[in-house]
């Protein structure tokens, strides 16, 4: 007697013939899901997996998976779900939220839940309901990583096979280069997606093996965003035309992605043996192939807190081919030739210094710059769970004010500063550059500094050494605003 594994719509055999009483025929997702994992490596010295989960039919199915995976091998892998109800879709918001909380206890992992108002977010941070959303989701997944230990803490997303695709013409339709058009990669940092070359049907194949319930996003069936015109218009008749769409996709996003991966190793070489001085040797930029003179330009515009736009592009090219003699890349930031350099020349809002000393047990206020109004005080574990959901903003300002080696000083970055970000410890003025933040800007940021050094900047958050954990009894909270 035989036993198959079949695809949902029941024309083709999809996994091994196998004998009754041998061991169990994986499903296509249980084989993506293994392949991609070992392939990649994702889950090696992994202490911690932190998954997020709307509770939809991706999600649902990685959590699943992730936890047979990690019973069956028995890795030493604790698993933490983070659930954001953006409460965008009234009841239906809070019905994800319970089934989210209902599946957690069923597998028995812990769940984090953040609750925000996201239209509302967005309007403060002039973004899309969409964009800012995304950027909370995994400021929450990090601050997650960070309080169960990051350097041994791996974020385990649900990106399916159809969001590279969707992703793909996306970004085709923008008109990009490779590295847009390499889909959504397996790994980015710490950043693990496991299901990435999975289908949509694959996700819901194994469902219905597993007997899983998953909730749906209501606005995911309409056509009312560009995303879910492509993937109910596009995909579906590309499908339909090409049976073998999603293999060629995957042999095709992975060739592209080892194109753009070498290509940018090249403009990394091309900037580092060309730097000379205060800048970079004209001639020998201009003598670089167009593909990787065009990244290495896009590295030095990201760097300097510019767009990184074709025209941003196309404008510095002009000054390393002697067009011009100086461009503005963005305010207060120009590409500027000098003899046989071109050198990034910044001009910066000079801003005096500041230094405050708080009293934070006292909850001391007072105005720290021309732009910045500050105030410290301690607070207790309860005060701060209920940040989470009334002020998840403030939330990332606070540290453990025990673990702060004597005074706080609230003051002006300096030269060589540094602090520990993601394990890594930089500079300051690297963080800046890498985050984009106006010029105008950086001298401005408020920067608590006690004896060991700087330990919380104004909207990167909190060195490590000061991070709230479970074993913490008096939290610092930072206030920061721009007007009384």
């Amino acid at each position: 007697m035989y036993e198959f594994e079949r695809k949902a719509d029941k024309k083709a055999v999809t996994g091994k013939i196998r004998k009754a009483g041998e061991h169990k025929v994986l499903t296509l997702l249980e084989q993506k899901f293994n392949n991609t994992i070992d392939e990649f490596e994702m889950l090696k010295d992994a202490e911690h997996v932190v998954v997020g989960v709307s509770g939809g039919a991706d999600s649902t199915a990685l959590l699943h998976l992730l936890c047979k995976k990690i019973k069956a091998e028995q890795l030493a892998a604790d698993i933490t779900v983070c659930h954001v109800n953006h409460n965008l879709r009234g009841e239906e918001s809070d019905r994800d939220e319970a089934f989210v909380r209902e599946l957690c206890q069923k597998l028995g992992v812990q769940l984090k839940v953040l609750s925000i108002d996201a239209k509302e977010l967005a309007r403060q941070a002039g973004k899309s309901v969409e964009e800012n959303s995304r950027n909370v989701r995994y400021a929450f997944f990090e601050e997650t990583a960070k309080e169960l230990g990051q350097e041994k803490t791996v974020i385990a997303t649900a990106h399916t096979l159809d969001d590279s695709l969707e992703t793909f013409f996306i970004n085709l339709t923008r008109g990009t280069g490779t590295n847009g058009l390499a889909g959504i990669p397996p790994m980015r940092g710490r950043i693990i997606r496991p299901v990435v070359n999975a289908s949509r049907a694959d996700i819901e194949e194994y469902c219905s093996s597993c007997g899983l319930d998953f909730v749906t996003d209501s606005t995911n069936l309409s056509d009312d965003y560009t995303r879910n015109k492509i993937r109910h218009n596009v995909i579906p008749a590309l499908r339909e035309a090409f049976p073998e769409l999603d293999e060629s996709f995957c042999r095709a996003e992975r060739l592209i992605r080892w194109d753009a991966q070498y290509l940018t190793l090249q403009a990394d070489a091309l900037l580092k043996d060309s730097a000379e001085g205060d800048g970079y040797n004209a001639d020998m930029l201009a003598a670089a192939h167009p593909s990787v003179l065009g990244r290495a330009v896009l590295r030095l515009l990201e760097e300097n807190g510019a767009p990184r736009t074709e025209k941003k592009v196309e404008e510095i090219k002009t000054v390393i081919f002697g067009e011009k003699n100086a461009v503005e890349a963005v305010k207060d930031v120009y590409f500027k030739r000098k003899g046989s350099l071109i050198c990034v020349i910044r001009k910066a809002e000079t801003e005096p210094y500041f230094e405050w000393h708080p009293n934070a047990e006292k909850g001391e206020k007072t105005r720290l710059n021309s732009k910045f109004f500050a105030k410290v005080r301690i607070i207790d574990q309860n005060e701060y769970k209920s940040l989470k959901k009334i002020n998840p903003h403030l939330y990332y300002n606070c540290v453990d004010y025990d673990k702060i080696d004597n005074d706080i000083c609230l003051r002006q970055k300096k030269e060589g500063d540094k602090m520990s970000f993601h394990g890594m410890t930089k500079t300051l003025k690297k963080v800046f550059n890498e985050k984009k933040l106006e010029l105008s800007l950086r001298s401005k940021l408020p920067c608590a500094v006690d004896d060991s050094g700087v330990f919380w900047v104004w909207s990167l958050g909190c060195d490590p050494r000061t991070a709230v954990d479970n074993n913490t009894k008096n939290i610092c909270v930072f206030e920061i605003w721009e007007e009384e």
